[in-house]
């Protein structure tokens, strides 16, 4: 039997047949920062915005047809042979109403995955700890900002939690990354 693939290599391989297909997607949410805390945090679906409005609808349930997932609901799709759903959002990539840094593309195994910038990455879990007290998101953003202390800016998501008015929340996570 073989063996369940991880949730990054199931991204970019998802991604790279949905872009082969004409549709361009990037990895958001907490899906983001599995693959960015090198899978400490597990979520249970891959979660995808699209970069472009959706025109053929038909088009991109065929495509997700042909690896093997079905349609349950809007946008969400199931196979009964993977451990992970695909949710797929429509665009554009925002963060909190404000315009996310352009994506990056980091290796992952034979593809290459486009995900959202650790810094924002970092930010988004850290709006679920701001806006609902949500440990779990505060958790999810210690996690990527201990796993890619030389790729996320600290200086910057200071900045922006000052704006808005999250520094006694900063101060919490800022000391959460140190401690460990």
């Amino acid at each position: 039997m073989k063996a369940p693939r991880s949730l990054p290599v199931l991204a970019a391989e998802v991604q790279a047949h949905l872009e082969g297909q004409g549709f361009s997607v990037v990895l958001v949410g907490g899906s983001a920062a599995t693959a960015y805390s090198k899978e400490a945090y597990q979520s249970r679906d891959i979660d995808f915005v699209f970069e472009k409005d959706v025109i053929n609808a038909s088009k991109l349930i065929e495509a997700m047809r042909q690896m093997g997932f079905a349609a349950v609901s809007n946008g969400v799709f199931v196979n009964p042979k993977e451990k992970y759903t695909i949710d797929l959002i429509s665009g554009p990539l925002l963060l909190d109403n404000e315009a996310m840094s352009p994506p990056v593309r980091i290796q992952v195994g034979k593809n290459e995955l486009k995900i959202i910038s650790p810094t924002d990455c970092v930010r988004d879990r850290l709006l679920w700890f701001y806006h609902y007290n949500d440990r779990a998101g505060l958790a999810q953003a210690v996690l990527v900002a201990q796993a890619q202390a030389d790729q996320i800016d600290i200086d910057m998501i200071r900045a922006w939690s000052k704006k808005i008015k999250k520094d006694e929340e900063f101060a919490e996570f800022h000391r959460l990354v140190l401690s460990s």
